[in-house]
């Protein structure tokens, strides 16, 4: 019995296996793209968690001073401390230095001392402003 050689075979298995390494590469490449995406989001969070922290440690050292951390909202507590007033405002500069298109941040204080942060902000490329609302309740 006489043998066939089969003539070209070699290359098209190679093509094939570049074919399926070139599809490897690109999953790769899609999933290194969302992680790298969601880690920049998930920074921001954090960044958004710490500052909202801040401002609610503030208030808690402060609490007879509660009205003077208002900002962007009027208070229903008088403000009394002018230095109570300055830590505020280079709170809010830092938070429209540290997120990303930060919307003015806002902090309401009732007239049953309960304060609300909300910090908004727009993450690079995304079309979607993400919030972060906290409520605190600073001791009497």
């Amino acid at each position: 019995m006489r043998m066939r050689y089969q003539k070209g075979s070699s290359l098209v298995e190679a093509l094939v296996a570049l074919l399926i390494l070139s599809f490897v590469a690109l999953g790769t490449i899609g999933l290194q793209s969302n992680l790298l995406r969601m880690g920049s989001q998930s920074r921001y969070r954090l960044e958004a968690s710490m500052l909202a922290r801040n401002i609610s440690g503030m208030i808690a050292v402060d609490a007879p001073n509660v009205g003077c951390y208002a900002l962007g909202s009027t208070s229903a507590i008088p403000c009394t401390s002018q230095e109570a007033q300055a830590q505020a405002a280079t709170w809010h500069d830092e938070v429209m230095a540290t997120l990303p298109s930060a919307v003015e941040p806002s902090v309401a204080v009732g007239a049953d001392r309960v304060v609300t942060v909300t910090l908004s902000w727009k993450p690079p490329k995304d079309a979607t402003t993400r919030n972060l609302i906290t409520i605190i309740q600073p001791p009497a």
